[in-house]
């Protein structure tokens, strides 16, 4: 085994002053902005989703089916309560007992009583209580056998309500 000392990795180039005047061209600055994986969505298609693998991840690099329903869409549906905002959501059956009901109770892939996950904790085992939607970034629905990342779950799927993030603004809600 032998040993090379760090001096002898060391490369030194040199560049003539001259050569750095010449042909200098300045680059305008690019600023890129990524969306938060469970943050705030601009318009109505979200790229990244932190449900479908608890990590922050383009949608499109997911194996599974993850619907992702922004606050903007929420808000623009009027929607009171998170079974609202999910009826335009494919495979999601919701509001199957009427209008009046007064739990989020939902149906995903046939399979009834999906699971509910608030910032991927669990909202509760049985079907009952509402959230708020106004409370809400988006709501994100993991379909398929892949709703096992977290934990016991139904095949259908699971929901995972992502809420809004302090911002220092002040926010008032009135009915």
């Amino acid at each position: 085994m032998t040993r090379t000392s760090l001096g002898a990795l060391m490369l030194t180039v040199v560049i003539p002053s001259a050569a750095l005047s010449q042909n200098v061209t300045e680059l305008e600055e690019i600023n890129v902005v990524a969306e938060d994986a469970d943050g705030v969505v601009e318009g109505y298609i979200a790229t990244n989703t932190l449900s479908g693998s608890k990590t922050g991840t383009a949608l499109v690099r997911l194996d599974q089916t993850v619907n992702v329903v922004p606050a903007d869409q929420i808000e623009d549906q009027g929607a009171q309560s998170v079974a609202e905002a999910l009826r335009y959501t494919p495979g999601v059956f919701t509001e199957y007992r009427g209008t009046s009901n007064l739990h989020d109770e939902t149906y995903i892939r046939g399979f009834g009583y999906a699971p509910r996950f608030v910032d991927g904790l669990a909202f509760g085992r049985n079907s009952f209580g509402q959230m708020a939607p106004w409370l809400l970034e988006r709501v994100e629905v993991i379909k398929g056998p892949a709703s096992v990342l977290y934990g016991q779950a139904n095949p259908g799927g699971i929901i995972n309500l992502a809420t809004k993030r302090p911002t220092g603004d002040s926010v008032r809600r009135g009915r």
